[in-house]
């Protein structure tokens, strides 16, 4: 039995561009290009009605850009991935476009099998930067790393804070997504971005943020000293909650 083609919607403001990556479809089996964007406010719409298999757009677009296009579909279409096709070469743009819950980067540079490999790869459940990005974005990540060490965690918004709350109280991505009726997937997404933003590299260290900060009240000593057990000494335990 055949499976179904993995269908696509694309969103590019260049006619060019639209038309080259049509005729690249066209010819990959397995592959249909169902409808085209012009900009992200036709990208959404066409989502919406069409409920692809996967997304690929530009980043740089009119009315609705491709960052602010791609949070919206993953909060809205969670099991939609999107894959990010873009000229830019900025690692910081691209790992927000990452970051926004895209599943893929690659660059219009890259060669023409990477855009087949990158769909493939999304809808399959799993992330994919291009070659020519991929050394880039590391490097970049890396940085940021080293910078959250030592600088000032981005603030958090309503629903991170909302996210982070729920990991405090030892809740799984599935127990929240209960809570929250948000998509496992989305809370995943949140996750990432609450670790980017705080600069943490794990859970104690969300959870040594939120209750620095204020976000999570603890009732008791000892409960606080079981959460970090592994990783801090009773004297940072005291020192946060002081």
């Amino acid at each position: 039995m055949t499976s179904n083609p993995i269908k696509v919607v694309f969103a590019d403001d260049h006619a060019l561009v639209r038309k080259g990556l049509a005729y690249l479809l066209q010819k990959e089996p397995g592959i249909e290009l169902i409808a085209q964007a012009a900009n992200g406010k036709e990208l959404l719409t066409l989502t919406r009605d069409l409920e692809p298999d996967v997304v690929i757009t530009d980043i740089k677009m009119p009315f609705i850009d491709g960052l602010e296009a791609t949070t919206h579909i993953v909060h809205t279409h969670s099991n939609i991935p999107v894959v990010a096709l873009s000229m830019c070469d900025e690692p910081k743009i691209i790992h927000e476009i990452m970051l926004a819950g895209a599943s893929g980067y690659v660059s219009k540079l890259a060669p023409c099998e990477e855009i087949i490999l990158a769909i493939k790869t999304a809808t399959g459940g799993n992330n994919f930067y291009c070659t020519h990005t991929r050394p880039k974005i590391e490097a970049y990540k890396k940085e940021q790393a080293r910078h959250n060490a030592y600088g000032q965690p981005k603030p958090l918004n309503d629903k991170e804070k909302e996210i982070l709350q729920c990991i405090c109280e030892e809740l799984t991505s599935k127990e929240i997504t209960t809570k929250t009726g948000l998509t496992e997937r989305t809370v995943n997404s949140y996750r990432k971005i609450i670790m980017e933003k705080t600069g943490s590299f794990n859970i104690a260290g969300m959870v040594k943020y939120a209750i620095k900060t204020g976000l999570y009240i603890l009732s008791f000593l000892p409960a606080f000293v079981s959460i970090f057990s592994e990783c801090l000494d009773i004297s940072d335990a005291i020192d946060c909650i002081a």
